[in-house]
Order: structure tokens, then sequence, then C-alpha cells
């Protein structure tokens, strides 16, 4: 038997982490707030849009999300997950 099956591209993702100290990191890479707005509007641009995929140290403070979270929502990126270790309790 034949069977067809419709091929899905699956976006890629971008891991964003920000630490206690507030400090980013781009898919593991460090880098300074000036960076980070440049390198999300060219992610939104990209088709099909990746996930963002946002993870933060226990003690980062609520500022530093909020700040990623509208530099995201500025540049366009839709698609934005938070990433969580159930070994951080």
């Amino acid at each position: 038997k034949a069977a067809s099956h419709a091929n899905l591209t699956r976006p890629d993702h971008t891991a964003l982490s920000i630490d206690g100290a507030g400090q980013l990191y781009w898919n593991g890479e460090r880098i300074d707030r000036a960076q980070l707005a440049p390198r999300m509007a060219a992610a939104a641009k990209i088709e099909p849009q990746p996930e963002l995929h946002l993870s933060a140290d226990q003690t980062t403070q609520y500022q530093a999300l909020a700040e990623v979270l509208a530099a995201a929502g500025k540049a366009g990126l839709t698609r934005i997950g938070f990433v969580s270790d159930p070994r951080d309790k």
C-alpha cells in the first residue's frame, strides 16, 4: 500500500537564557543587551519563524524577563516558550 503524508517543516528554536546577574546567553553564547534586539529582529524574519525558548535562573529578577519579553514582541517574535528544569527546586 502506498500512503502520502504531508511533510511538516518544523522551525528550529533559539535558546535565550538569563542568569541571576541578568546576563544574556543566545544559544549558549554570552551577549550584551545591545546585541539582543538585532538578533531577535533577524530571527523574526526567518521562515518558518523559530521558537524562542526562554529560560531563567531562579534568582533572575522579573524586570529582566519583562524586558526580554518586550524586546521579543517589538521584534515580531510570536513563538515564545518558557523552559524549566524539573531538577531546579
